[in-house]
């Protein structure tokens, strides 16, 4: 991800990426207003304490420990081989080749669907390559190996809710997106290669682009696992999706099941920051609740972005939240 024009940097000079951000301008289908405001069904205290007991016993550290490693050689093997593994997951490769400043270079995106019949998706999204620096080892931990782990770790903890899913009206999925990082500098050519084309091939109606048909709404997710995690609103028309994830931070305080005393999510709108990730390329066809912590964190690019600079607490918070936010949306049944 690219830092944004209000950060002091160099992309005050590239004022053509600036056009790249736009709300939705068309009128919704009748498909997309069914999902336009969707929350799904409240979950009770009681059942809210359930489900946080089983974010916070699971694998999350083994899918962590694996994903913090220099990923600039991707790392698509493992994801695949854990999808298949849980069990119930449509995996779909999207290997595409695209020219870099170091040449013509392949690309693997990740698409995996559950009960690919349902018509709607709950879509959530990371990018699983790490930057190359030439001058260090960047590992790139919170920068996406974390998100990574926090997909995945969804994935394992509610497959037996998601199987045992009848008729559901909206179904999960998620993708993981190759070759977001520049390989040299931040530009509308050198960066996002596998957002950029999967989102063509969505608009093109290709058969890989058909995998994103029914999606209500983009979850991205980047920069996740550092102490002292701030969030804010970047979008108006998601609103009422980051105002839910308020919601539920609170709840789980009120449930005494939250670590520490920091507020996450603000309550308070900064829809003209130009943040530079993965949703870019949908912006005009798909609505983005973008989950990435703002400022930056201070290990951002840098050799210190590796598993010191992720902490549990902050971990296990997000992920009670990332487990409610789906479950309820969803409309899960999480107890046996």
């Amino acid at each position: 991800m690219q830092e944004p024009k209000s950060e002091v940097t160099a992309l005050d000079t590239e004022s053509a990426r600036t056009s790249l951000i736009s709300g939705l301008t068309s009128a919704p289908t009748p498909r997309q207003a069914s999902g336009l405001f969707h929350l799904g069904r409240p979950l009770l205290g009681c059942i809210v304490v359930s489900l946080t007991l089983l974010a916070s016993t699971g694998k999350t550290d083994a899918d962590r420990d694996h994903h913090v490693i220099k990923r600039y050689i991707p790392s698509s093997n493992h994801i695949v081989e854990q999808l298949e593994s849980i069990g119930g997951w449509d995996v779909n490769l999207h290997i595409f080749q695209d020219i870099t400043p170091h040449g013509t270079k392949t690309f693997t995106n990740i698409i995996a669907t559950h009960n690919p019949n349902v018509e709607r998706r709950l879509t959530l999204a990371c990018h699983y390559d790490s930057k190359y620096f030439n001058m260090f080892n960047f590992i790139g931990a919170t920068d996406a190996a974390l998100p990574c782990a926090q997909l995945l770790y969804l994935a394992r903890s509610l497959a037996e809710p998601l199987r045992q899913a009848s008729n559901p009206p909206v179904t999960l999925q998620l993708i993981f997106f190759d070759g977001h990082e520049s390989f040299i500098r931040w530009s509308d050519r050198d960066s996002l290669y596998g957002s950029r084309q999967l989102a063509g091939e969505y608009i093109d109606r290709t058969s890989i682009g058909t995998l994103l048909d029914g999606m209500d709404i983009l979850v991205l997710l980047n920069r996740l696992g550092s102490k002292n995690s701030n969030f804010i609103n970047f979008f108006y028309d998601t609103s009422v999706w980051y105002n839910h994830m308020i919601d539920i931070e609170q709840r789980l305080k009120r449930n005494k099941l939250w670590y520490g005393n920091d507020n996450y999510f603000q309550d308070n709108a900064h829809f003209n920051v130009d943040i530079q990730d993965d949703h870019i390329p949908f912006r005009n066809t798909i609505r983005t609740l973008l989950l990435a912590t703002y400022p930056f964190p201070e290990v951002w690019h840098t050799e210190g972005d590796n598993a010191a600079a992720l902490d549990d607490d902050t971990i296990s918070n997000l992920s009670k939240m990332f487990h409610v936010f789906v479950i309820e949306y969803l409309g899960l049944s999480v107890l046996q």
